[in-house]
C-alpha cells in the first residue's frame, strides 16, 4: 500500500491524524473572527487580543491573533 492511499483512507486514523495535522483541531475560528470584529473598533488589536483571551480562555492565543488578522483583513 502507498503511503498516500494510508493517508486518504477514509476511515483510518492515520487519515483524521493528517487532517489534524493539516487543518487544526477544528477550532471555532468563525466565532473568534465573528467576535474580533464586534469588538475591533472599540479596543483596537491588543484590547482585542485580550479580550479574546478572556472571552476564550481555552483557545491558543496564535488562532486569536489569526483572527484579528482575518479580522482586520490582513490574512
Amino acid at each position: 500500500m502507498r503511503v498516500f492511499e494510508i493517508i486518504t483512507e477514509e476511515k483510518g486514523w492515520l487519515a483524521t491524524a493528517w487532517d489534524t495535522i493539516k487543518h487544526g483541531m477544528g477550532d471555532d475560528m468563525d466565532l473568534y473572527v465573528e467576535e474580533a470584529n464586534n469588538v475591533l473598533r472599540r479596543y483596537g488589536t491588543q484590547g482585542t487580543l485580550r479580550h479574546l483571551k478572556k472571552k476564550f480562555p481555552d483557545a491558543a492565543p496564535t488562532d486569536l491573533q489569526k483572527a484579528i488578522r482575518i479580522a482586520l483583513g490582513r490574512g
